[in-house]
């Protein structure tokens, strides 16, 4: 069996699972390194911010453009995970630091990114497009003449 390795020459058309995978990553770190600079991210304790840290890495190294199901979960992880830190950045932006606002609004970006890029990878996924190179007349009507 030949094995095929993707390089940045390669891309694969309309596969973003490489960003996910790195937004995940990066949100997962600010949430492990915010903990014990700043405080709580999402004020829900310690042990829900770990365990949204751990979800976030395994689902970084679950992403393949061979696998939907996965980019779907992924997508409603990052949107749910953009919609915690974001309420929380806006409910407790008096009571808590500067420095919380701006790691809670940091990681909504990203999460936000990265819902993007995963509903982009879905709606690939599901047009069977992933992997196809797109075509610039292919929505023009054909002429008649």
């Amino acid at each position: 069996m030949i094995q095929k390795t993707i390089t940045k020459d390669k891309m694969i058309p309309h596969y973003y699972g490489d960003y996910v995978r790195m937004l995940f990553l990066a949100t997962a770190l600010l949430i492990f390194v915010g903990i014990p600079f700043w405080g709580h991210l999402i004020p829900f304790g310690t042990m829900f911010e770990v365990v949204s840290g751990i979800i976030l890495i395994v689902l970084a190294g679950l992403i393949n453009p061979h696998s939907k199901w996965v980019m779907i979960v992924s997508a409603v992880v990052a949107g749910l995970g953009a919609f915690l830190l974001e309420l929380s950045a806006i409910s407790f932006h008096a009571q808590h630091s500067m420095e919380l606002l701006v790691a809670r609004e940091v990681g909504a970006i990203m999460l936000v990114t990265a819902l993007y890029f995963s509903v982009k990878t879905v709606r690939a996924m599901m047009q069977g497009k992933v992997g196809e190179r797109p075509v610039p007349w292919e929505f023009e009507e054909p002429t008649k003449e």
